[in-house]
């Protein structure tokens, strides 16, 4: 029954993991001395060891990977800034904390939450699994939207730490960010139903957020030479109780909305180019490769 419900809710990390263990597979047995002692394609067979000891793997991979680009987006967009502000604001200098925390919370809770959403993002695997597949859509947004939330609560709160704020609070505003996630989702749901279409200057405006949202982060720090000590209620207890309720209430908004698969087409519809461009390639890779 939990398989089931996984496989139902993250079909596409299932399919990642599956991928990334084949592929191992298929590398090892390229060498002969271990394809010689291998009786069969482990692959071929659900509960070989060797295809189990790959899966862990893969997933420690996948999640190694998570982490680092969770670092790394810390660091370019919170971290390298300070360090820039810090060289002519000597205020800023000793607030690194205080200060990666303010700069997190407006481009990342606020502005990711607001412009970055899952719903209204498609890719083609995400229109294979939903048009081809027959997944059904309601469950995997849901599923995508709850895998988001438990990534930015874990790692965003290491990566947190390794920029240099304080543990208590950096995993209280990586918990804080995750539980707004749904929030940014039914905003823009809320959006879609009172349109009845998916905008089409959603880029535009969305560029026009991220715009104020920089200037927000970095001018004002500059302008103001320090950051105030008030901002440190963004990690307070009041704000974590408010997000949990507003997430709660909108990941019951998200499990039962019925209006996904009228999303999926139009999704599939706007980027018809983009897929058929990726269809494209990918038989002529294919042709290449039996040729």
């Amino acid at each position: 029954m939990m398989m089931r419900l996984i496989r139902d809710l993250f079909p596409d990390r299932v399919i990642k993991l599956q991928e990334g263990s084949n592929m191992l597979i298929h590398m090892l047995l390229r060498i002969d001395f271990i394809k010689q002692h291998m009786k069969d394609e482990p692959y071929a067979h659900k509960d070989n060891v060797l295809k189990t000891v790959l899966e862990v793997f893969v997933q420690l991979a996948l999640l190694v990977w998570e982490l680092a680009k969770k670092t790394a987006f810390v660091f370019a967009v919170a971290w390298l800034p300070w360090k820039i502000l810090a060289m002519s604001c000597p205020l800023i200098a000793r607030q690194q904390g205080l200060t990666i925390v303010y700069i997190f919370f407006i481009l990342s809770t606020v502005c990711g939450t607001i412009t970055n959403t899952t719903i209204f993002t498609m890719t083609p695997d995400d229109s294979f699994l939903l048009n081809t597949a027959g997944v059904n859509a309601a469950r995997y947004y849901f599923g995508r939207i709850v895998y988001r939330m438990v990534m930015d609560a874990v790692f965003g709160g290491i990566a947190l730490v390794l920029a240099g704020v304080g543990a208590g609070q950096a995993f209280m505003l990586s918990v804080i960010t995750a539980l707004f996630r749904p929030v940014g989702e039914v905003f823009g749901l809320t959006v879609y139903m009172y349109l009845k279409r998916i905008h089409n200057k959603k880029a535009l405006y969305d560029g026009v957020v991220i715009s104020v949202a920089i200037i927000i982060a970095y001018a004002c720090p500059y302008a103001y030479r320090r950051i105030a000590e008030s901002w440190n209620g963004v990690t307070s207890v009041p704000v974590l109780v408010t997000a949990a309720v507003l997430a709660s209430a909108s990941l019951y908004i998200i499990w039962n909305y019925k209006g996904y698969q009228a999303i999926v087409r139009e999704l599939v519809f706007a980027r018809r180019e983009d897929f058929n461009y990726c269809l494209l390639y990918t038989s002529d890779a294919a042709d290449e490769r039996s040729s």
